[in-house]
């Protein structure tokens, strides 16, 4: 950005700092139009969430399904044991 020291006294000079002013803003008006919001929309909201519940029941499924393996596999080592030592 272009700093004056002094004050325009001139119609001209009023002019050229209009215009300095003018390029200024047109960069700031950039960098806030460039700059991220911050916020999400509510669809993006909505996309979340249904992604997260996607997640959420497979990992349900997952747990369900490991800890059937698990007790599937404990009860055919018990089974084996029983049936070797017997």
């Amino acid at each position: 950005m272009n700093e004056h020291v002094e004050a325009p006294t001139t119609i001209k000079e009023v002019g050229i700092h209009i215009g300095y002013m003018r390029q200024d803003i047109a960069d700031l008006t950039a960098l806030v139009k460039d700059m991220p919001s911050g916020f999400a929309t509510k669809q993006d909201v909505l996309d979340i969430d249904k992604r997260v519940s996607v997640l959420e029941k497979a990992r349900g499924k997952n747990w369900i399904l490991n800890t059937g393996s698990a007790g599937v596999g404990a009860l055919l080592f018990f089974l084996i044991q029983y049936a070797i030592t017997h």
